[in-house]
């Protein structure tokens, strides 16, 4: 997998139970956290993140088929962010 400065990957992507974000981030570390939201703004489930390069399963389980921003802070500051579709009929 190729990642720029900074990255995110989501997958699977659509997902239905469950999807994994995998990401790298390249400064130091400090109350780096991710953040899911729906697009209405409405924070649906969040983490820590404790190194700068790692992987975590999020349950989709409880999300409703939609699309959601999950967002990675660093530092207090927006470092990136992705799309993640839930589609629980495939």
């Amino acid at each position: 997998m190729y990642f720029g400065r900074d990255d995110i990957i989501i997958y699977p992507n659509p997902a239905s139970d469950f999807t994994s974000i995998k990401w790298e981030i390249y400064d130091e570390l400090k109350n780096s956290h991710y953040r899911i939201f729906d697009l209405n703004g409405r924070e649906m489930g969040s983490g820590a993140i404790e190194e700068n390069e790692g992987e975590q399963v999020i349950d989709t389980r409880s999300l409703t088929n939609r699309v959601y921003i999950i967002n990675i802070y660093n530092g207090g500051i927006m470092k990136m962010n992705s799309k993640l579709i839930v589609d629980k009929e495939k």
